[in-house]
């Protein structure tokens, strides 16, 4: 038995040793103590300082940080999950020391297990692990440190794989496997990726659906459905307490409605339109998948010393002023000429891949290609996001969820996944079944003329393809023609170099194929080949956007930030609690330097609070100073030029933590109630909705010099202060409004509280000498940390059980195969 075990382990220890080495071989700087300079690493490490150092300080989780954007939940930047099984598993698969590789080794593998369930032979699978782990995208997100959507991508494959398996071979295997892979998915954390896989499987699940009522076997085919189900509900479950936070605070992010009718012809019930698509791929782009620099690649990278474009200039201003002038303009001289804002590089999936999915929809039969095909046309369609309004509005106004999530083109990934799918399943079938000669070359012709024919048509002939770039007609407007003809010959030299590339590799990916049809190689010699063709087919490309050059010693990634001279004269502030608005960094708002030292107006963050958001587009961008002093703005940190460095400046018209107003107004919807910010002092005066008139005990409020009010203890998710009042007061606090889970007790009894001045809370505090506390508590952790338990303990009771009947040989009757 346990020989037996060895035996059947020995083939996955092998592709799992192969996977770690060729990543290792990769990212080899890793072993010399080095890691990758990932920028949103970087905003991750600002702006989860605060909630890190109070975690070690007290070993409480503070579900609630302060360090960006004037406050707000912990959960959607760091939170540990107590009793989560599944995170010990995801921390061993994903550890520290050894990311990036570790990301890679976990997408080789997910799609390796993808395949294994399909039924596909060992080695071809090892091929078909390096074929989805080495796509260029996956590559790319490691660069900023995307490492969410990396775990999530790595799961993906065992998703989809494990309900394949339910349908198709043993539905409650499958189901056990399906609630562990979708419960390590949804862990991550990335919903968008969790969202796309969802597409995917709603496909399968329509064809799965049309094949049993082919067969007349309905009843299997919602048996499995049931079953799946439940797994889904277990894997949910386990990770109820992130869905739960993440779910509740959406309706006040930038992910739900908003409450302003400004602007509502680009406003959805999630994000605006405008910024969902703002990273649309174009029509033209989509040749990416095939050709890697049919634009041009990534917009971070300009044309060198051997372009025409730089000779050019070389000639005309010499040395000197040449490299001035594309240094300086990076947006004009970049290599990238796409209709995107910007770019880390192309979504290319292999040319090899291509050409094998084009043949495989010429030789497979049956849904399973149909399957697939769909997955991809329908990525590629909403991957073009503003380029084809008429769907993208489409699904924005009527499918569910779709407006929560932005950068359409990501979707792209499930083309990533259909692709290589389809490539391995169709060399699995030219290997196991017999196709007649004439239907396989009839196939391989047709293949390609396809893929080949367009190759060579952009590498003879680049011209026809659109060379445009966004600075183009403004540079010929102003009499700079000659350098848009010289980039033009630049981006058509560059598209033509990669298009002979695709072509060379669509020839020899081709005659594989055909000395495997005539058996001029064994079967092990034919899977490494293949496993070669598909590294040299992609490996290259990704090393133009990650590379050595990315990795930098360990120590300056583990000390991200250094203090300045002017951060540190703020830290030397003895007030325990005020804001500082960084100015000295390009963009405070996507920027988390500040947040790693002290508590910050702006911050990093792609789900804000909405009303926040709101202030920053409308007042905060545009300095006003009125929203800065009612958010305790105490410091700006600026650039001194004549200096040259970053100094503190006070700003003596902050409010503080708290302060009493005699003056209110009462304001009929959000639109009036931002408009009346524009003009009004909030030292005296509050401004309420009228949906909190019933909070308010009296509309006339009258303050003594002798009131006062005094923050005395601050944690991040506990505020107490100290307040003496010869009469109730109506109090506002610079803290950001958000009732779920801030509860305001005075000695210990709960009061409410409401929001003013469009983002603030306030309160009626009753007169005396009393202590007022913020306590963040959400019900939606606490509850949800018990469902996520109960879920885990059914699971590990689940699959005991399924192992007690496979070991006693009671082999579950549920099969749908």
């Amino acid at each position: 038995m346990i020989k037996k075990l060895i035996s059947a382990l020995i083939p996955h220890l092998s592709a799992i040793i192969a996977f770690i080495v060729i990543a290792s071989v990769y990212f080899s700087p890793v072993f010399e103590g080095e890691t990758l300079d990932q920028s949103d690493m970087r905003g991750y490490y600002g702006m989860s300082k605060e909630i890190k150092d109070f975690r070690e300080k007290t070993g409480i989780d503070p579900l609630w940080t302060n360090s960006m954007f004037g406050g707000m939940p912990a959960y959607l930047i760091n939170m540990k999950q107590p009793g989560q099984i599944l995170s010990k598993i995801n921390g061993f698969l994903t550890s520290y020391p050894t990311r990036p590789v570790c990301f890679v080794v976990l997408y080789m593998l997910g799609f390796y297990i993808l395949l294994q369930l399909f039924g596909v032979n060992t080695w071809l699978s090892i091929a078909g692990g390096i074929a989805y782990g080495f796509s260029s995208y996956l590559f790319i997100i490691l660069e900023p440190g995307h490492v969410t959507k990396a775990m999530a991508l790595g799961y993906m494959p065992m998703v989809i794989g494990a309900a394949y398996y339910t349908f198709n071979k043993n539905a409650i295997w499958g189901a056990v496997l399906f609630s562990f892979f979708f419960g390590l998915q949804l862990l991550t954390n990335h919903l968008q990726i969790v969202y796309y896989t969802f597409l995917i499987l709603i496909f399968f699940g329509i064809f799965e659906f049309t094949k049993y009522y082919r067969e007349k076997k309905l009843q299997k085919f919602f048996r499995a459905t049931g079953l799946l189900l439940a797994a889904a509900v277990l894997s949910i479950g386990m990770n109820f307490t992130g869905l739960w936070t993440v779910y509740e605070y959406s309706k006040y992010s930038m992910r739900g409605p908003s409450d302003l009718t400004s602007d509502s012809e680009d406003r959805t019930k999630g994000l605006d339109r405008s910024y969902v698509t703002a990273w649309s791929y174009s029509k033209g782009e989509t040749f990416n998948l095939l050709i890697p620099n049919f634009k041009g690649g990534s917009s971070g990278q300009i044309f060198d010393k051997d372009s025409n474009i730089y000779k050019h200039l070389v000639s005309k201003y010499g040395p000197r002023n040449a490299f001035s002038a594309i240094s300086a303009n990076p947006g004009i001289f970049t290599q990238y000429w796409g209709s995107q804002p910007g770019t880390s590089g192309p979504v290319y999936i292999g040319a090899s891949l291509i050409f094998i999915f084009i043949l495989g929809m010429f030789l497979l039969k049956g849904p399973f290609k149909w399957w697939l095909f769909s997955i991809t046309s329908f990525a590629i369609l909403l991957s073009w996001g503003g380029h084809f309004k008429l769907l993208t509005d489409l699904f924005l106004d009527y499918f569910p969820m779709y407006n929560k999530f932005r950068t359409v083109s990501m979707i792209l990934v499930m083309a990533e996944f259909a692709i290589p799918l389809l490539a391995i399943y169709t060399i699995h079938k030219i290997i196991n079944e017999n196709f007649s000669p004439a239907v396989f070359k009839k196939a391989i012709v047709y293949a390609l003329s396809i893929t080949g024919g367009i190759c060579l048509l952009f590498a003879l002939a680049p011209r026809i393809a659109d060379l445009n770039g966004p600075y183009d007609e403004l540079l010929s407007s102003q009499g700079y023609g000659d350098w848009v003809s010289k980039l033009k010959y630049d981006r058509a030299a560059l598209l033509s170099k990669d298009a002979f590339r695709s072509l060379i590799i669509i020839l020899v990916t081709s005659g594989l194929l055909y000395l495997q049809w005539y058996k001029k190689l064994n079967l092990k010699t034919f899977y490494i080949l293949l496993s070669l063709l598909f590294l040299i087919d992609l490996w290259p490309v990704n090393k133009r956007y990650l590379n050595d050059d990315n990795f930098v010693p360990k120590r300056i990634m583990d000390n991200p930030y250094t203090a300045t001279e002017a951060d540190k004269a703020i830290m030397n502030d003895t007030d325990l609690y005020f804001r500082v608005f960084d100015l000295s960094v390009g963009n405070p708002f996507s920027s988390s330097r500040a947040s790693y030292f002290h508590k910050s107006v702006g911050g990093y963050h792609g789900a804000k609070i909405r009303r926040y958001q709101d202030l920053i587009e409308r007042y905060i961008s545009k300095g006003n100073d009125t929203i800065l002093d009612m958010l305790n703005t105490k410091y700006l940190i600026q650039n001194d030029p004549s200096k040259k460095m970053q100094v503190a400046v006070t700003r003596p018209s902050a409010l503080g933590n708290a302060w009493f107003v005699s003056e209110l107004k009462i304001v009929e919807n959000a639109d009036e109630e931002i408009n009346s910010l524009k003009n009004f002092n909030p030292g005296y005066e509050a401004i309420v909705d009228k949906t909190f008139e019933n909070k308010l005990t009296s509309k006339s409020f009258v303050t003594d010099s002798s009131d006062y009010i005094k923050l005395i203890s601050y944690a991040p998710n506990n505020l107490k202060y100290d307040y003496s009042t010869s009469g109730d007061q109506l109090t506002v606090f610079s803290e950001i409004y958000y009732p779920e889970g801030w509860k305001l007790l005075i000695d210990g009894r709960e009061i409410p509280y409401f929001r003013v001045n469009y983002i603030l809370r306030a309160a009626v505090l009753p007169s005396g000498e009393h202590i007022a506390e913020f306590i963040f508590k959400p019900r939606s952790y606490f509850t949800g940390i018990k469902i996520a338990l109960a879920s885990t303990v059914i699971l590990i009771l689940l699959t005991g059980a399924a192992l007690f009947l496979l070991i006693t040989k009671r082999d579950p009757s549920l099969k749908s195969g």
